[in-house]
């Protein structure tokens, strides 16, 4: 299915409500700056889901071999299903930027997680109570509120592997629907889904299109029977976080970037900076935080592009590989001009948007994944987003790469005493020592063993130091004298740093050392008073 080939974008912002589903992570909250409060569905008046803005993208190269973008597939011609990369014990970033509102209903928008066959709960799209099960799963999470405009963009964490459905609820909300249409009937306040067969009207009310470099977009009909088809009411794009520059350690890439068209009455800065995690943290420092315009566009971290009103022609800069990339926009001035932070200094707009002084989305992709668009005023302006449009590419890496270690967790068994604690020890092993510090996060998972009852949960960080290779994590198992049986929990490891993690999750077997009674034998030992002696007939009587 193809989506519009012509969109116009209409950006605001949100704010956001979410389920906390167990084996979801919980995200960050805040609330936006005081000046944003009651000033409309554009403005934040309650508190915000502070991320990354939808605009950054992960990709590897220039070319389509990317390392671990999302794809939307169509599962046995289900409908648009989003797999996400990675396996299970990993926990994925995505990012999701609505783009587009062109409705006159106020619609929720979220996702809820589906099997390979897109059922919920062992109920395939199309069977009675689909509906129902898919927006009662725990899974599910909401993106955009009922009433929300296009701009809002949200971050959410999921596993490694998940398969994600997606649904409009037209011109209500989730919790009214739960209370008033389980069954999804009528003409109005229904559940649209992503997945085919799964509407009541029989009509598909969503379209995909691939942006390019891992960046999806779905298209919307909000009418029953499909209205008048132009799939325009919700419009939304979706991918990983972060924008990682091509290659690898010690490598560098040419980053080209040229202005495309300006429709601006400020003469803008424009440049990028580099950033250490694809959140667009900077030496621990997260957007939003206090210091971070300092410590984006202080020293050799940043790089103008365009000077002020000078967006011209094309340039090329090399870049470190490995890093993480973000862009900056200057309004009316200069970094200096902002950094001195004088009276009247200009505004900087940053493409992590919790960084942004008014909380507001400031650039994003356009209708490719190399074009992106500015909007420049304060409160976001006209919302035009074409005050500056650019486009960049990335050339071909250079430079001998350093060859990183492999990194992964060994199973381990324990058997628990009857009183206080064993200790599960996991094994975390590098391939090969390095000059460089290898860092790793790790926390313990439920399985059939609980948390609290059959172990103590765990998290913290791994630190190898150079030179070395092995490293433990020792898991306290809790003793009892109740009999159970095999029990086992996971640890897993994430956020590796100067390695390659080929292994993330340990699997504990708890062996349990409490044994039941022994049952009746069936063939007890023989006593001699059970003994039957036979003399021989010639034997005298003693």
């Amino acid at each position: 299915m193809l989506a519009p080939t012509t969109l116009e974008v209409v950006p605001q912002i949100t704010p956001l409500t979410l389920s906390s589903p167990s084996n979801f992570l919980a995200p960050v909250s805040a609330t936006a700056s005081d000046n944003l409060a009651n000033q409309g569905d554009s403005l934040l008046s309650v508190p915000l889901l502070v991320n990354p803005e939808a605009a950054n993208f992960s990709f590897s190269d220039q070319d389509t071999s990317w390392r671990g973008t999302p794809q939307i597939t169509q599962l046995d011609d289900l409908g648009e299903v989003l797999v996400v990369p990675g396996n299970p014990s990993e926990r994925v970033n995505m990012v999701v930027q609505w783009t587009l509102r062109e409705a006159d209903f106020n619609n929720e928008v979220g996702f809820f997680l589906v099997d390979p066959l897109g059922g919920v709960e062992g109920i395939a799209p199309g069977e009675e109570g689909f509906a129902e099960a898919a927006l009662s799963s725990s899974s599910r999470q909401t993106l955009f509120n009922s009433g929300n405009q296009a701009g809002n963009w949200r971050e959410f964490t999921v596993p490694g592997g998940s398969r994600l459905g997606f649904y409009v609820i037209q011109n209500n909300t989730s919790t009214n629907w739960l209370e008033n249409n389980r069954q999804n009937q009528g003409q109005s306040g229904l559940a649209f889904f992503s997945l085919k067969g799964a509407n009541p009207d029989n009509f598909d009310h969503s379209q995909s299109s691939h942006l390019g470099r891992g960046i999806w977009r779905l298209n919307w009909e909000d009418l029953t029977g499909g209205g008048d088809q132009d799939f325009n009411d919700v419009v939304f794009n979706i991918a990983q976080a972060g924008i990682v520059l091509p290659g690898d350690k010690e490598q560098q890439v040419p980053l080209t970037v040229e202005a495309v068209s300006q429709d601006n009455t400020f003469p803008n800065e424009m440049g990028y900076y580099l950033v250490d995690t694809p959140d667009g943290e900077i030496n621990g420092i997260k957007p939003g935080d206090q210091g971070y315009l300092e410590a984006a566009l202080s020293g050799d971290r940043h790089q103008v592009i365009f000077a002020s009103g000078k967006a011209f022609d094309s340039k090329t800069f090399n870049v470190p590989s490995g890093k993480y990339l973000g862009w900056y926009l200057v309004a009316n001035g200069t970094t200096e001009q902002a950094i001195a932070k004088e009276e009247n200094a200009p505004p900087v707009f940053f493409s992590f948007a919790a960084a942004n002084e008014d909380g507001l989305n400031h650039v994003h992709a356009q209708q490719d994944s190399q074009t992106w668009a500015w909007e420049d005023f304060l409160g976001g302006g006209d919302r035009d987003f074409n005050d500056l449009v650019f486009r960049f590419s990335f050339g071909e890496p250079t430079g001998e790469p350093i060859q990183l270690p492999s990194l992964s967790i060994e199973n381990t068994t324990v058997t628990e005493g009857n009183i206080g604690t064993e200790a599960a020890n996991f094994t975390v092993r590098l391939s090969a020592p390095t000059n460089t510090t290898v860092t790793a996060q790790f926390t313990t998972t439920d399985g059939t063993a609980q948390a609290g009852t059959d172990y103590e949960s765990s998290t913290g960080i791994l630190t190898f130091a150079p030179g070395e290779v092995e490293k433990n994590i020792a898991v306290a198992v809790k003793g009892d004298t109740i009999s159970e049986p095999t029990e086992t929990f996971t640890v897993n490891l994430t956020g590796v740093t100067n390695a390659i993690l080929i292994q993330g999750e340990g699997i504990g077997t708890i062996l349990d050392n409490d044994n039941s009674p022994n049952p009746p034998d069936n063939n007890p030992p023989v006593t001699d008073a059970d003994k039957t002696i036979t003399l021989p007939e010639d034997s005298q009587p003693i």
